[in-house]
């Protein structure tokens, strides 16, 4: 064959390629669980039958260790679970009761256990191996939007408890089964653990104000290994915002005027020492960091207050107040990504959005229009967290549709905010596991995979669900 006739042979084959790979942009991993999912009863009936904010059968967070194992945290009802599998999705029979650590919502002094329901909603996996939790407590006869009560547990790696956490004393009966937060607790949706032990936690509490109630968001950091009043607590990190009010090292936010809804959902501690931390300000997007010692970082954001806050407009291009940040990444230059949704004419109709920073806070324009892309979903939609492929690739986890009817829902983006139509159907993922579901967190593994974790509800039960895809480089 001549050389000229060889060119048009190869064109074609690149091209091929090129289109077969952009066309698998990711699969599901059929090596983990049944053809990509695990889905593993609890045993116990959830908090709610509804998948809403209270629902206790979710895996709230994943983790992964440094042998690839997963760690997926949530609740049962009363019991708070942390279940570890192995790479293929097996459970791990070496850690806890055949792959499951369980543990009951006694401890924080409630005489019927039946009216406790908890649930851990971060994991944090430590140097040496051993195992950070972070959960709720309320009574069931309560929302946990009101204040629920915090706790913190060390496992060790095996699933047993570390009762040498926070240097307990010899108390007469024994240590407490686990460390509770003196008032005013909350909701808690993050956690980061330093190098040093220290570790932060983020999320929002209820406060009365001038006779109205208004969600509290907060930012605290602990120390490690300290005991301090009352007993059975953590002591708050001394050099962290020590001159914060009303509550001494926590940086927090409260709205002087309505709407009164605020909430620090995700953080991130950056190799100089700073925090970036990203929620919601009076329904809008919310975006700030924190110097060493808690304070707002005044070389950041556009007006250099260390605050950045993002409106989203109605049809009409007014402000309506109507936008929900929940989840937050950054990718390999630094830039900083938020996600969340909108509702901006106030109609079944919802939008989920996506915001892009340089690292100093200032709109990366060279994304979507001017910072910021947008997909419009003719569904009820809540957004929860999202990550960035090392590829560019930007996956969001979410609830699709009403509570009767709620599925389990990935979404990917391109690395300029477009839909990667070749993910799926045009860019989502929906699956309909059990009769209602969810999907919650989402992370990339060691080997580029992107795992999605969530919870479906079905004949009575909840159960954990995981899934794992592979992602095309």
């Amino acid at each position: 064959m001549k050389l000229q006739n060889l060119i048009p042979v190869t064109l074609f084959l690149t091209v091929f390629m090129v289109c077969a790979a952009s066309s698998s942009a990711a699969n599901l991993d059929r090596s983990f669980g049944q053809n990509g999912t695990v889905v593993t009863k609890t045993g116990n009936p959830p908090y709610g039958a509804s998948l809403t904010d209270e629902f206790t059968g979710n895996v709230w967070a994943i983790a992964e260790d440094k042998q690839g194992r997963l760690l997926a945290v949530g609740g049962t009802g009363s019991d708070s679970l942390v279940v570890r599998y192995l790479s293929d999705g097996r459970l791990d029979p070496s850690f806890g009761d055949g792959g499951k650590a369980q543990f009951p919502a006694a401890a924080l002094g409630g005489t019927n256990p039946e009216k406790w329901s908890n649930r851990i909603r971060a994991v944090s996996v430590l140097p040496g191996g051993k195992i950070l939790l972070a959960g709720e407590e309320a009574r069931i006869d309560s929302s946990f939007a009101r204040s629920p009560k915090q706790y913190f547990m060390r496992l060790f790696p095996n699933g047993m408890r570390d009762l040498s956490f926070a240097n307990f004393p010899n108390f007469l009966n024994g240590p407490p089964k686990q460390i509770v937060l003196p008032d005013p607790g909350g909701a808690l949706y993050d956690m980061f653990v330093q190098r040093d032990g220290r570790f932060t936690i983020t999320g929002m509490y209820s406060q009365s104000f001038n006779g109205k109630n208004r969600n509290v968001a907060y930012v605290r950091r602990f120390m490690p290994e300290i005991l301090g009043p009352p007993e059975n607590s953590i002591e708050f990190d001394p050099s962290f915002a020590p001159r914060s009010e009303p509550f001494p090292h926590s940086t927090e936010i409260y709205p002087s005027r309505p709407p009164f809804w605020n909430a620090f959902r995700q953080i991130e501690l950056l190799g100089s020492g700073k925090t970036l931390v990203a929620g919601n300000l009076r329904n809008r997007y919310f975006v700030g960091r924190l110097t060493r010692t808690g304070e707002w970082d005044r070389t950041f954001g556009i007006n250099k207050t260390g605050k950045v806050v993002t409106e989203i407009p109605n049809s009409k291009g007014k402000a309506c107040f109507c936008a929900v940040g929940s989840g937050m990444a950054r990718d390999s230059k630094g830039r900083i990504y938020q996600t969340g949704w909108s509702f901006p004419d106030y109609k079944d109709a919802r939008t989920i959005n996506l915001l892009r920073f340089r690292p100093n806070g200032l709109p990366d324009r060279s994304f979507g229009r001017a910072g910021k892309a947008k997909l419009t979903v003719n569904q009820f939609i809540r957004v929860r967290r999202m990550a960035v492929h090392p590829n560019g690739t930007i996956f969001v986890a979410a609830w699709l549709g009403y509570q009767s009817a709620q599925k389990f829902a990935v979404f990917a983006f391109r690395p300029d905010g477009r839909p990667l139509r070749s993910f799926f159907h045009k860019g989502r993922y929906i699956s309909p596991i059990g009769e209602i579901s969810t999907a919650e967190d989402i992370l990339i593994d060691r080997q580029g995979r992107l795992v999605v974790s969530g919870g479906t509800f079905k004949d009575g039960d909840a159960s954990f669900v995981i899934k794992r895809f592979r992602v095309g480089q």
